[in-house]
C-alpha cells in the first residue's frame, strides 16, 4: 500500500502532526505521545493492511443456492423459502460483500451484509441492511474457540417496532465441509434466546472442486 493513499485518508492526523508533533497528555483525537509522522504512517499502514483474518472470511466468496427456514416467534410454525447469494471480496480484500435474494412466497426478501475484521479492535464485524427495513443491524465477534469446524459468534442489538431500543440478539456462521455454509440467528423473546431462523448455503456445483 502507497504511503499517499493513506496520507489522503489521514489529513487530519498529518495537519496535526505539522503543528505538534509530540502531544504529551495522550488524549482521544491527539497526536501519540513521542510518535513521529514516519512511525504514526507505518502504523496506520499496518492496521489497514487485510491479514489471515480477511483471507478466512474470503473462503465464503463465491455463488451460492440457499434453503431457509424461519419463525417470527418462538411458538410459530416454521416457514420455509429458497433463494440466492453472491458473496464477493471488495477494497482488495478488505471486506467481504454478500447479496441475498429469498422467496419466501410473500413479498420478496433482499438482504446486503458486509463481513470483516478490524485490525485496531481485533474482532470481526457484520453490518446488515434489508427491504424490510430503513436500518442497519450490526454484530461482532470471533471464531469459536472451542469449535474445531470453524463457527464464526457474532453478538449485537437488533431493533423493530416491537423494541425501538434494541434488544440482545445472536447468530453463528459455521462451515460443513468447504461448500456448506449454515447460519442461525438467535432472538431473546422474553428474556429467552431462541432460535427463529437459520440460513443453509450450498455453494453451486460449477464452483467446487
Amino acid at each position: 500500500m502507497k504511503k499517499t493513499a493513506l496520507a489522503l485518508s489521514s489529513c487530519v492526523l498529518l495537519v496535526a502532526c505539522e503543528s505538534t508533533p509530540t502531544i504529551k497528555d495522550g488524549k482521544p483525537g491527539t497526536w501519540p505521545a513521542g510518535l513521529e509522522q514516519e512511525e504514526v504512517m507505518e502504523r496506520m499502514i499496518e492496521t489497514a493492511t487485510p491479514g489471515l483474518e480477511h483471507a478466512k472470511l474470503a473462503d465464503m466468496v463465491g455463488d451460492w443456492d440457499v434453503a431457509v427456514r424461519y419463525r417470527w416467534r418462538a411458538h410459530n410454525t416454521w416457514q420455509t423459502g429458497t433463494g440466492t447469494s453472491k458473496i464477493k471480496s471488495v477494497l482488495d480484500g478488505r471486506y467481504v460483500v454478500e447479496e441475498i435474494n429469498l422467496d419466501t412466497g410473500d413479498v420478496p426478501y433482499h438482504g446486503f451484509q458486509i463481513y470483516g475484521f478490524d485490525n485496531i479492535e481485533k474482532r470481526y464485524f457484520q453490518i446488515w441492511m434489508d427491504s424490510l427495513s430503513t436500518w442497519p443491524t450490526a454484530t461482532w465477534g470471533d471464531w469459536d474457540a472451542k469449535d474445531d469446524k470453524g463457527t464464526l459468534v457474532l453478538s449485537g442489538r437488533i431493533k423493530d417496532i416491537i423494541s425501538p431500543e434494541g434488544r440482545p440478539f445472536r447468530q453463528t456462521r459455521r462451515w460443513d465441509g468447504k461448500d456448506k455454509l449454515i447460519t442461525q440467528i438467535y432472538d431473546t423473546i422474553g428474556g429467552t434466546e431462541k432460535l427463529v431462523l437459520e440460513m443453509v448455503k450450498t455453494r453451486r456445483k460449477s464452483q467446487t472442486q
